[in-house]
Protein backbone atom coordinates (compact mmCIF):
# COMPACT_ATOMS: atom_id res chain seq x y z
CA UNK A 1 0.00 0.00 0.00
CA UNK A 2 1.40 3.23 -1.04
CA UNK A 3 0.45 6.32 -3.68
CA UNK A 4 -0.13 9.81 -2.83
CA UNK A 5 -2.31 11.74 -0.78
CA UNK A 6 -5.35 12.57 -2.76
CA UNK A 7 -7.53 13.63 0.33
CA UNK A 8 -7.15 14.17 3.74
CA UNK A 9 -9.97 14.31 5.80
CA UNK A 10 -11.76 14.77 9.53
CA UNK A 11 -14.02 12.05 10.96
CA UNK A 12 -17.10 12.84 12.13
CA UNK A 13 -17.57 10.83 14.87
CA UNK A 14 -13.56 11.46 15.81
CA UNK A 15 -13.16 14.65 15.83
CA UNK A 16 -9.13 14.10 16.99
CA UNK A 17 -8.25 11.58 14.10
CA UNK A 18 -8.13 11.78 10.02
CA UNK A 19 -8.80 9.86 7.18
CA UNK A 20 -6.38 9.59 4.65
CA UNK A 21 -6.91 8.61 0.99
CA UNK A 22 -4.08 7.84 -1.37
CA UNK A 23 -5.10 7.85 -5.45
CA UNK A 24 -8.19 8.77 -4.04
CA UNK A 25 -9.07 5.49 -2.11
CA UNK A 26 -9.08 5.37 1.21
CA UNK A 27 -6.44 3.93 2.85
CA UNK A 28 -6.00 4.34 7.10
CA UNK A 29 -7.12 6.56 9.79
CA UNK A 30 -4.33 8.76 11.95
CA UNK A 31 -4.57 10.66 14.97
CA UNK A 32 -4.54 14.60 14.42
CA UNK A 33 -1.17 14.47 16.50
CA UNK A 34 0.47 12.08 14.32
CA UNK A 35 -0.59 13.94 10.79
CA UNK A 36 0.89 17.07 11.94
CA UNK A 37 4.10 15.55 13.44
CA UNK A 38 4.50 14.35 10.10
CA UNK A 39 3.27 17.42 8.60
CA UNK A 40 1.23 15.53 6.37
CA UNK A 41 -0.86 17.32 3.21
CA UNK A 42 -2.32 16.28 0.17
CA UNK A 43 -0.11 15.73 -2.71
CA UNK A 44 2.40 13.52 -0.23
CA UNK A 45 3.58 11.11 -1.60
CA UNK A 46 3.72 8.02 0.86
CA UNK A 47 6.20 4.76 -0.06
CA UNK A 48 5.80 1.81 2.26
CA UNK A 49 8.68 3.12 4.54
CA UNK A 50 6.60 6.34 5.20
CA UNK A 51 3.39 4.63 5.74
CA UNK A 52 5.09 2.12 8.26
CA UNK A 53 6.48 4.89 9.95
CA UNK A 54 2.95 6.87 10.23
CA UNK A 55 1.81 3.68 11.51
CA UNK A 56 4.19 2.97 14.38
CA UNK A 57 3.46 6.43 15.40
CA UNK A 58 -0.02 6.08 15.55
CA UNK A 59 0.76 2.57 17.42
CA UNK A 60 2.57 4.93 20.06
CA UNK A 61 0.00 7.01 20.20
CA UNK A 62 -2.72 5.13 21.11
CA UNK A 63 -0.86 3.46 23.94
CA UNK A 64 -0.08 6.23 25.22
CA UNK A 65 -4.05 7.34 25.23
CA UNK A 66 -4.71 3.72 26.72
CA UNK A 67 -1.89 4.23 29.28
CA UNK A 68 -3.62 7.61 29.99
CA UNK A 69 -7.28 6.31 30.54
CA UNK A 70 -5.62 3.25 32.87
CA UNK A 71 -3.94 6.07 34.73
CA UNK A 72 -7.20 8.54 35.05
CA UNK A 73 -9.15 6.16 37.80
CA UNK A 74 -6.20 6.11 40.03
CA UNK A 75 -2.58 5.70 40.15
CA UNK A 76 -0.82 2.83 39.24
CA UNK A 77 3.10 1.34 39.17
CA UNK A 78 5.23 0.78 36.33
CA UNK A 79 4.51 -2.93 36.66
CA UNK A 80 1.17 -2.20 36.45
CA UNK A 81 1.05 -0.07 33.40
CA UNK A 82 3.51 -2.36 31.78
CA UNK A 83 1.06 -5.21 32.14
CA UNK A 84 -2.17 -3.39 30.67
CA UNK A 85 0.03 -2.85 27.73
CA UNK A 86 1.17 -6.00 27.16
CA UNK A 87 -2.21 -7.39 27.52
CA UNK A 88 -3.57 -5.37 24.88
CA UNK A 89 -1.13 -6.87 22.64
CA UNK A 90 1.57 -3.56 22.53
CA UNK A 91 4.93 -4.57 21.36
CA UNK A 92 7.83 -3.97 24.14
CA UNK A 93 9.58 -1.23 22.16
CA UNK A 94 6.45 0.84 22.51
CA UNK A 95 5.75 0.17 26.10
CA UNK A 96 9.35 1.49 26.92
CA UNK A 97 8.83 4.47 25.21
CA UNK A 98 5.44 4.86 26.58
CA UNK A 99 6.58 4.46 30.28
CA UNK A 100 9.84 6.49 29.74
CA UNK A 101 7.37 9.45 28.59
CA UNK A 102 4.55 8.89 31.89
CA UNK A 103 7.54 9.05 34.12
CA UNK A 104 8.64 12.31 32.39
CA UNK A 105 5.69 13.72 32.62
CA UNK A 106 5.27 12.95 36.04
CA UNK A 107 2.02 10.20 36.10
CA UNK A 108 4.04 7.59 36.58
CA UNK A 109 6.39 7.04 39.76
CA UNK A 110 6.82 4.47 42.14
CA UNK A 111 8.14 5.93 44.91
CA UNK A 112 4.92 8.49 44.97
CA UNK A 113 2.78 5.44 44.63
CA UNK A 114 3.94 3.09 47.02
CA UNK A 115 4.32 6.27 49.86
CA UNK A 116 0.41 6.45 48.95
CA UNK A 117 -0.67 2.92 48.86
CA UNK A 118 1.23 2.11 52.39
CA UNK A 119 -0.82 5.40 53.82
CA UNK A 120 -3.81 4.65 52.81
CA UNK A 121 -4.06 1.11 53.77
CA UNK A 122 -2.42 1.91 57.34
CA UNK A 123 -5.45 4.40 57.74
CA UNK A 124 -8.00 2.29 56.15
CA UNK A 125 -6.70 -1.35 57.14
CA UNK A 126 -4.71 -0.62 59.65
CA UNK A 127 -2.11 -3.48 58.20
CA UNK A 128 0.97 -4.35 59.74
CA UNK A 129 4.14 -4.16 58.10
CA UNK A 130 4.45 -8.14 56.97
CA UNK A 131 1.43 -7.89 55.06
CA UNK A 132 2.32 -4.06 53.35
CA UNK A 133 5.34 -5.45 51.86
CA UNK A 134 3.12 -8.27 50.58
CA UNK A 135 0.71 -5.70 49.13
CA UNK A 136 3.50 -3.70 47.37
CA UNK A 137 5.22 -6.63 46.29
CA UNK A 138 1.87 -7.85 44.43
CA UNK A 139 1.68 -4.15 42.92
CA UNK A 140 5.51 -4.85 41.33
CA UNK A 141 7.50 -2.24 43.61
CA UNK A 142 11.03 -2.82 43.87
CA UNK A 143 12.30 -4.93 47.24
CA UNK A 144 14.62 -1.72 47.58
CA UNK A 145 11.72 1.26 47.10
CA UNK A 146 9.38 -1.01 49.13
CA UNK A 147 11.69 -1.46 52.19
CA UNK A 148 12.26 2.31 51.98
CA UNK A 149 8.49 3.04 52.02
CA UNK A 150 7.84 0.74 54.95
CA UNK A 151 10.41 2.64 57.04
CA UNK A 152 9.34 6.23 56.22
CA UNK A 153 5.12 5.09 56.59
CA UNK A 154 5.61 3.14 59.93
CA UNK A 155 7.97 5.72 61.45
CA UNK A 156 4.83 8.30 61.31
CA UNK A 157 2.36 5.16 61.81
CA UNK A 158 3.42 3.13 64.55
CA UNK A 159 2.80 -0.30 64.53
CA UNK A 160 1.76 -0.70 68.55
CA UNK A 161 -0.95 1.89 68.13
CA UNK A 162 -1.95 0.51 64.45
CA UNK A 163 -2.50 -2.91 66.46
CA UNK A 164 -4.14 -1.56 69.76
CA UNK A 165 -6.68 0.83 67.12
CA UNK A 166 -7.44 -2.28 65.12
CA UNK A 167 -8.11 -4.53 68.51
CA UNK A 168 -10.35 -1.58 70.00
CA UNK A 169 -12.50 -1.46 66.33
CA UNK A 170 -12.84 -5.05 66.71
CA UNK A 171 -12.96 -6.25 70.02
CA UNK A 172 -17.22 -5.44 69.97
CA UNK A 173 -17.64 -8.38 67.44
CA UNK A 174 -16.07 -10.83 70.31
CA UNK A 175 -17.14 -9.17 73.29
CA UNK A 176 -19.70 -12.12 74.55
CA UNK A 177 -16.73 -14.99 73.80
CA UNK A 178 -14.80 -16.52 76.88
CA UNK A 179 -11.26 -14.62 77.78
CA UNK A 180 -9.45 -17.43 76.40
CA UNK A 181 -11.34 -17.72 72.97
CA UNK A 182 -11.21 -13.77 72.87
CA UNK A 183 -7.61 -13.75 72.77
CA UNK A 184 -7.32 -16.07 70.22
CA UNK A 185 -9.41 -14.11 68.09
CA UNK A 186 -7.41 -11.05 68.36
CA UNK A 187 -4.07 -12.68 68.14
CA UNK A 188 -5.53 -14.18 64.48
CA UNK A 189 -6.82 -10.95 63.44
CA UNK A 190 -3.44 -9.54 64.04
CA UNK A 191 -1.88 -12.12 62.32
CA UNK A 192 -4.05 -11.85 59.37
CA UNK A 193 -3.38 -8.15 59.39
CA UNK A 194 0.82 -8.65 59.40
CA UNK A 195 1.85 -7.91 62.26
CA UNK A 196 4.77 -9.59 63.88
CA UNK A 197 4.52 -11.55 66.93
CA UNK A 198 6.24 -9.22 69.46
CA UNK A 199 4.04 -6.40 68.49
CA UNK A 200 1.15 -8.76 68.65
CA UNK A 201 2.27 -9.92 72.30
CA UNK A 202 2.40 -6.54 73.12
CA UNK A 203 -1.11 -5.51 72.63
CA UNK A 204 -1.86 -8.95 74.12
CA UNK A 205 -0.73 -8.28 77.36
CA UNK A 206 -3.18 -4.80 77.14
CA UNK A 207 -5.84 -6.99 77.35
CA UNK A 208 -4.82 -8.63 80.64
Amino acid sequence: MEGSVTKLGGQKRRKNRVSVWLDGDFAFGLSREVALSFDLKEGDLLDRAKINRLQSAEAEVQARELALHFLSYRMRTEKEVRDKLRQKGIQGACIQKIVQRLKRMGLLNDREFAREFARSKVRRGFLGERAMRQELRKKGVAQNLLEKVITEVYAENDPVNLARALVNKRKGRYMDLEEKQYRKKMQDLLLRKGYDWEVIGEVLNDLE
